[in-house]
């Protein structure tokens, strides 16, 4: 995949093997990719109708009515959902998302890295837990 904002490959894994058994990690995906139609292409977004690619003006449209309709806020972009995924990449407990958002600089990353409640927990796990081993000893 290359990185629209920097054009820059980046290259994600989509199975892991686990002992024995290769795990699908994006199995949503992998189902939807193979239910699309491929021509001949790298587009896998096409309108139906016509089997060309969707104008960049149709999609805005398109996001913007699919948005109303879900109720979610105005200010939503599509690069809120990826500003959304590296946040959950980032309350998983992974510093450096480099390898996936195709940054080059660490510190770039640090503004999809927030601070949230499930980072909160993590720390107060890791305090008690470091807390615990002190009071052994």
């Amino acid at each position: 995949m290359v990185q629209s904002k920097t054009g820059k490959a980046v290259t994600w894994e989509l199975s892991a093997a686990i002992g024995d058994e290769v795990v699908l990690l994006y199995p949503e995906l992998e189902a939807e990719l193979a239910r699309m139609k491929r021509e001949g292409g790298k587009m896998i977004v096409r309108d139906e109708r016509t089997g060309q690619p969707y104008r960049f003006d149709y999609m805005q449209k398109l996001h913007a009515r699919i948005r109303a309709k879900a109720g979610l806020p105005a200010d939503l972009r599509m690069t809120s959902f990826r500003h959304g995924g590296m946040t959950e990449i980032g309350d998983a407990g992974v510093d450096d998302m480099r390898p996936v958002s195709g940054h080059t600089k660490l510190d770039t990353t640090a503004i999809y890295n927030k601070a949230s409640a499930e980072k909160a927990r993590q720390i107060a796990l890791k305090r008690r837990e470091h807390v615990t081993i002190l009071s052994r000893h």
